[in-house]
């Protein structure tokens, strides 16, 4: 399957497959609790955000390749930055 408008595989999109992770794997195949489900869902909302709000990349196009450990300072100054507000909720 394709995401037609930028043409990249959805085998390589990071937030489809992290959706997949939380609602099929984690869930229904290894028997997690919903609340773990949650926290990681929680985690991923942080990172989307950084993502969006600070980098300007869309999720619809932000694959693997483009995750890496070079985030997670400028992540984390993010976090910590945001602690007070409140986060929109969001569906990974």
């Amino acid at each position: 399957m394709k995401n037609k408008s930028a043409k990249i595989s959805t085998d390589q999109l990071f937030f489809s497959h992290t959706w997949n992770f939380l609602n099929v794997y984690l869930v229904k195949q290894v028997g997690r609790s919903q609340a773990t489900a949650e926290s990681y869902r929680d985690s991923l909302t942080i990172f989307k955000n950084y993502l969006v709000d600070e980098l300007g990349k869309s999720i619809s196009t932000f694959q693997f390749s483009d995750c890496t450990n070079g985030h997670s300072p400028f992540m984390c100054r993010y976090n910590l930055s945001n602690q007070n507000k409140p986060q929109p909720m969001s569906k990974i």
